[in-house]
């Protein structure tokens, strides 16, 4: 999963935004198969914008630049926690 932070939340102490995310997550994954739950989180501190290229003009997510952008990191997080059973944070500033 790929949280994009807002201004206010940008503000809170890291440790704050972690137990407030995994405390949301460990709920929605008590919730739904094994297969489908969420391994890991990367908290994004820059905004999502079209002059990132992140967003279109019409404000719909470019999935390839999340590819490129994310892609490996979320790969690794993911098999990370799969192997520690445990879901996995990271910073991406």
């Amino acid at each position: 999963m790929i949280t994009v932070l807002n201004e206010p939340s940008r503000l809170l102490p890291r440790e704050e935004i972690e137990a407030a995310a995994l405390a949301t997550v460990e709920s929605i994954n008590a919730d739904i198969e094994k297969h489908a739950r969420i391994g890991a989180i990367i908290f994004s501190q820059t905004p999502w914008t079209i002059e990132n290229e992140i967003l279109t003009p019409t404000m719909k997510i470019r999935r390839e630049q999340i590819e490129n952008t994310f892609g490996e990191d979320a790969e690794r997080l993911a098999r990370d926690g799969a192997e520690k059973g445990s879901i996995q944070l990271h910073w991406f500033d």
